[in-house]
């Protein structure tokens, strides 16, 4: 029931966001210049390219400047008016909004997909006039992995299984970048809401890692690692030689990617939620993987792996 209301509550939010849908004459069809930017790592980057291709073939005139920055300045650049969009992660927007007004933004919703969307959706609109579209399933989280081998012999597959593991003395090295291993959302998460402990000796710190680098170490047994960091859409994770722990307990927020637009662009657009729900709805985990993988592992740039993607499934010309 709650479920239920909260997502009336978005839509209405919406509806009163966007204004009715008024009718467009010729002129108008063109639509204004669009300035596309992204955040500086490659999904976000390619996420973004896929806003600017939908755009274009629908007729609007789209300028490039995605890699704006990183999150801050990817925010910055929207709420200054220097791009009119980008692609956010729901959680990084509710924990962003929680820090700015904590007495009326909970940061708790950042952990549930739909009240985290309402989160943005209601005061993010009211505070920045900023207007968030319907986000993709695919939730790009920190995840711990493993080998297969090391899942198969220790029946390890989810987060509660590791825990215990470690409790009964188990061998544990966790490769994570500096971020990752002290972080208060990242490892110390997982171990508060598991109740287990990695020592500082069993952590295997790779400053500024990203998956690629991590999973190598996993792979390779680096520093004696067997517990690596990833993201939960890692293209590196594509195929069977790593299994994902399950976190069942929800101890990561949800970071399901959204394109975030001004609110006066789809006020006077509409038409550019009805474009870019269908495609986004579309960008499962399994799929973020796949496109992610012919990137890190197959030479694709994030522009081609767009425009590819979008040409294959009927979604542009």
């Amino acid at each position: 029931m709650r479920k239920s209301i909260t997502i009336l509550i978005v839509v209405a939010v919406l509806a009163v966001a966007f204004g009715g849908f008024p009718e467009q004459n010729d002129a108008e069809a063109q639509g204004p210049i669009v300035v596309v930017g992204s955040k500086n790592f490659n999904e976000a980057i390619m996420l973004s390219y896929i806003v600017y291709y939908v755009l274009e073939d629908a007729g609007f005139r789209v300028l490039d400047q995605t890699n704006t920055g990183t999150t801050a300045e990817a925010r910055a650049a929207l709420l200054n008016g220097d791009i009119d969009v980008y692609v956010e992660y729901t959680g990084t927007g509710v924990l962003l909004l929680s820090e700015q007004y904590p007495d009326i933004v909970q940061a708790q919703t950042a952990f549930d997909p739909v009240a985290g969307i309402s989160t943005l959706s209601t005061f993010d609109l009211v505070f920045n006039d900023l207007i968030w579209l319907y986000p993709a399933p695919a939730n790009n989280t920190y995840v711990l992995t493993v080998t297969k081998d090391f899942s198969d012999q220790n029946e390890i597959a989810t987060m509660s299984q590791l825990a215990d593991y470690v409790r009964d003395g188990g061998n544990v090295m966790v490769a994570g970048s500096t971020e990752f291993l002290t972080r208060p959302d990242a490892l110390p998460a997982f171990l508060n809401t598991y109740r287990f402990d990695v020592t500082p000796n069993q952590r295997y710190e790779i400053p500024d890692a990203g998956p690629a680098e991590t999973l190598e170490a996993l792979r390779n047994g680096t520093n004696g690692t067997n517990v690596a960091m990833a993201f939960g859409t890692a293209g590196e994770l594509v195929g069977s030689e790593f299994v994902v722990l399950a976190d069942e307990q929800d101890a990561q927020p949800v970071y399901q990617p959204a394109p975030v637009f001004r609110g006066d662009l789809i006020r006077e657009n509409p038409d550019i939620a009805t474009l870019l729900q269908p495609v986004f709805a579309s960008l499962d985990a399994r799929t973020l993987q796949r496109l992610n993988a012919g990137v890190a592992q197959f030479g694709d740039t994030p522009q081609q792996a767009a425009m590819l993607y979008l040409q294959e499934n009927g979604f542009i010309d």
